[in-house]
């Protein structure tokens, strides 16, 4: 995915010298001399320089331009940069960390920190692909940075766009604390809330599950009220199919949706089911299997809470 996809170059024109704005802060030791003395021996056949705001500020190119003016050259070819002054930044930097003269390291590590500054919510591989570092030194450079509440945001973006949990250990309990809030949520409601993936939601849904339904049959807990879970199931298995039914265009606009609707309401699927398989979409097939399973678990769970109602107190150890 590219760093930016808005930003746009525009068609090559020809810009004065003294038009242009060099800034060589991003070199540390400034232009290399012996570079400029090369670029000149090709006698003004260079690549377009890149230039960014009102301004003309040079990103890329500014050995060239300091060629161009050893030669008495008056006039470069220059594209354009359309984006924000960070963007341009890390455009510069990428720029110049691949082709022409090479940023050296402490160049590259100095642009990490800057990018670590601006942009903490971006991963440490998405910066070190910016600079051409290692993740592991962009991690140290993270480290030692002055922190600050964004530094520390529950989650990065990565190279592919993608927000992704900065500690992967706590995924889980924000999984957890979303469902408490949310019992009824479709795994895709969960996981942006969790800022998790959809299949860990299911994960941990399913351990929750097994652990309830283990705390419902110890012996050492009385049989709840069978007739009030029995409407409380009732009444889940509807409202959670409903809500994935009608709030779901994916299964509203598949074909025989009102007769897929009536049978989930009716909630008789013994020896009917086979007939609703290939009325799922493809991309909802794994969402409406999790509730199957979840609904089949609640009722596993009100059988065996009955066998234990059933079973005499000298039993019980």
């Amino acid at each position: 995915m590219p760093e930016r996809e808005s930003n746009r170059l525009s068609e090559l024109r020809l810009l004065s010298l003294s038009e242009l704005k060099v800034d060589h802060s991003l070199r540390e030791d400034g232009l290399d001399p012996h570079h400029v003395e090369a670029l000149c021996e090709l006698g003004g056949q260079w690549s377009p320089v890149l230039v960014w705001g009102p301004d003309n500020l040079v990103i890329d190119g500014a050995h060239r331009v300091a060629a161009a003016q050893r030669l008495g050259i008056t006039t470069i070819p220059a594209e354009s940069f359309d984006g924000s002054m960070v963007d341009a930044f890390v455009e510069s930097v990428q720029r110049n960390s691949k082709h022409g003269l090479p940023l050296t390291l402490r160049d590259r590590i100095r642009a990490a920190r800057r990018i670590v500054r601006v942009l903490p919510e971006w991963s440490d591989r998405r910066i070190a692909k910016v600079c051409g570092l290692s993740s592991t030194t962009v991690g140290k450079v993270r480290h030692d940075a002055s922190t600050s509440e964004a530094t520390h945001a529950p989650t990065r973006v990565g190279i592919d766009g993608r927000k992704r949990p900065v500690e992967p250990g706590t995924t889980r309990q924000r999984v957890i604390q979303a469902l408490e809030r949310n019992p009824t949520g479709s795994l895709r409601t969960i996981a942006a809330v969790a800022c998790a993936s959809p299949e860990t939601v299911r994960t941990v849904r399913k351990t929750l599950q097994a652990h309830r339904v283990g705390e419902s049959t110890s012996a050492d807990r009385p049989g709840p009220d069978a007739a009030r879970v029995n409407e409380r199931l009732s009444s889940t298995q509807k409202t959670n199919v409903l809500k994935y039914i009608n709030g779901d265009s994916a299964l509203t606009s598949c074909t025989n949706s009102e007769r897929l609707l009536k049978w989930f309401e009716s909630g008789s699927v013994v020896d009917r089911w086979p007939d609703y398989v290939d009325l799922i979409p493809l991309g909802r097939v794994y969402e409406l299997a999790d509730e199957a399973i979840r609904i089949s678990e609640q009722w596993v769970s009100f059988a065996r809470a009955l066998e234990a109602r059933g079973k005499p107190k000298s039993a019980v150890v």
